[in-house]
């Protein structure tokens, strides 16, 4: 399946192009008596690479799974691809689909804890919204901000953390929340293939080593 027509030799002009963005994640909850120094060391180690079903980019051709709502190009002004690395994902948001595409015309856009605002052609200014994810996140409070710019050259890991305590929990047990993100401009679609689950299997390489990263973490207690 192919919902865009051939390109065949006409010019290419950006209302051609669908820009594609991957981000990998990885969401730990943990309740106080299992937040300890070691576990957190061991939320930093991420493999070098994955095995996904969720789709990929390649030439221009987006890659996609039966069995999904594929977005029509024509329409759609950006397209994000989601691998979860968590084994436990936390589920917030609906925001665990692995294809999230935003209608045309779009210039800013909200994926969970953060917000994408483009600058035009392939280029992103990344922010946190503390404001409108509060509750997730926990203290300390942050104030709103720019993280990092997102491009073709640069993918960027984000990472971030907080405490629920009975403050904003209304008395459960204290919890912690480990964010780590690492988005990363795939380049711009102009055409999408539909392929059996079976047989879209592709190994990812996660750009770990070459991220522009941004630790915000806190030491909590």
């Amino acid at each position: 399946m192919n919902n865009r027509q051939p390109l065949g030799n006409r010019k290419i002009d950006a209302s051609d192009l669908t820009p594609v963005i991957q981000i990998y994640k990885s969401v730990h909850r943990f309740e106080k008596p299992n937040y300890t120094t070691e576990t957190r060391k061991k939320l930093n180690q991420w493999p070098d690479s994955i095995i996904s079903r969720i789709g990929y980019l390649e030439d221009g051709r987006l890659v996609l799974p039966a069995g999904i709502e594929i977005p029509d190009l024509n329409q759609t002004g950006l397209i994000l691809l989601q691998d979860i690395i968590s084994p436990n994902p936390y589920q917030t948001h609906a925001a665990n689909q692995p294809l999230i595409g935003l209608s045309r015309p779009w210039r800013q856009c909200s994926f969970e804890l953060l917000n994408l605002k483009s600058n035009g052609e392939a280029s992103f200014d990344l922010y946190l919204d503390y404001t409108h994810n509060r509750m997730q996140i926990g203290i300390p409070e942050r104030a709103d901000h720019k993280i990092a710019e997102l491009t073709a050259q640069k993918p960027v890991r984000y990472q971030v953390n907080g405490k629920s305590d009975g403050t904003l929990t209304r008395g459960r047990q204290r919890t912690y929340m480990e964010f780590d993100y690492v988005l990363q401009y795939l380049g711009q679609a102009d055409r999408i293939e539909v392929m059996d689950l079976s047989k879209i299997e592709k190994r990812k390489s996660i750009p770990i080593e070459s991220c522009h990263r941004v630790d915000e973490r806190k030491i909590l207690y």
